[in-house]
Formats: structure tokens, C-alpha cells, sequence
């Protein structure tokens, strides 16, 4: 099938739209890391406020998803949206780099996605490369609500730690 944008943008819609995500609850949920690429794994921008000892520098961040493992807490989430994978993404690892455009290796630097690559047993891994990391788990993710930005009436799911399962 291709799309058609002429036709699309003339359908008639007479039914309503869902406006809410349901969100599985908070809490600690084991994960898999699940599928990214360059452009949905990674963003880059410009850091805008003025009153940051960064304004103007260009920041990259890491934002994996985690494909959450069956659990009893996700059924309602998984019958709103009719899947059985419910995909959750990390709040962001920022990325130390160098000139290049490489990993800083340095002391001190690139410190959570050390801990994320500890974690799926990938730290002392030699020749490793970010996509490595698709399927690598399980891990024990900590699943907290953030309100939008832009609206307070919205809340997303994010990852905000990573831990290896003992």
C-alpha cells in the first residue's frame, strides 16, 4: 500500500480520537533494551537558556527504549492499547564527546551510559558499539511520571534508572 496525502488529507473522520495514553503504573518493572537507530535513539540540540553555563553548546543525548517483561501491573495498560509490548524510553543520557565527535573516555565522563552498559553486563565489553545494546537485558527499570511541559494535564512514562538484576 503507499500513501496518498491528496486523498488522505480529503477523508471525512466522524468518530472521536482518543486524547490520553494510558501509562503503566509506577513503579520496578524488569526490561529489555529494545529496537533504536540513529534517529530514533539519539537527539541533538542547542542548549537555549540563556541563564545555563552551556548556552550555545551543542548537546547530544541517548534515549533508549525498554520494552517492559510480562507483568501483572501492565494488563489494563496492554488492553487500552491493544498491544502486548508496552516500550517505555530512558529520560536521557547525556553524551560526553569529543572534538571528533567520539565517546569521551575520560575520568568521570559518560558515567550513566557506563552504568546503563555495566548493567547489561557491555562495560568491559572491548569493541563495543551502541547497538550492542538492542536486546540486551534484562534489567530492573524504574518507571516514574513526568508532566509535560507544555501541559499539565499530560503525563508521560519515562525510565529513570537502570539497574543490573542480581
Amino acid at each position: 500500500m503507499s500513501f496518498d496525502a491528496d486523498s488522505f488529507m480529503n477523508q471525512q473522520v466522524d468518530g472521536q480520537l482518543d486524547t490520553v495514553v494510558m501509562q503503566p503504573p509506577e513503579g520496578d518493572y524488569r526490561a529489555m533494551i529494545g529496537e533504536f537507530t540513529s534517529e530514533s535513539g539519539f537527539r541533538t540540540f542547542t542548549v537555549q537558556k540563556q541563564t545555563s553555563k552551556r548556552f550555545g553548546e551543542e548537546m547530544t543525548i541517548f534515549q533508549p527504549p525498554f520494552v517492559l517483561q510480562s507483568d501483572p501491573r501492565l494488563a489494563e495498560v496492554q488492553q487500552a492499547r491493544n498491544s502486548d509490548e508496552i516500550t517505555v524510553y530512558h529520560q536521557g543520557i547525556f553524551l560526553d564527546l569529543t572534538d571528533q565527535g567520539g565517546l569521551d573516555m575520560g575520568k568521570g565522563k559518560n558515567v550513566d551510559l557506563g552504568r546503563l552498559r555495566d548493567a547489561v553486563g557491555q562495560n568491559a565489553k572491548p569493541g563495543w558499539k551502541f547497538t550492542d545494546l538492542i536486546g540486551a537485558g534484562p534489567v530492573m527499570v524504574k518507571i516514574v511520571h513526568e508532566k509535560d511541559q507544555n501541559d499539565d494535564t499530560k503525563k508521560y512514562a519515562r525510565v529513570a534508572r537502570v539497574v543490573k538484576i542480581t
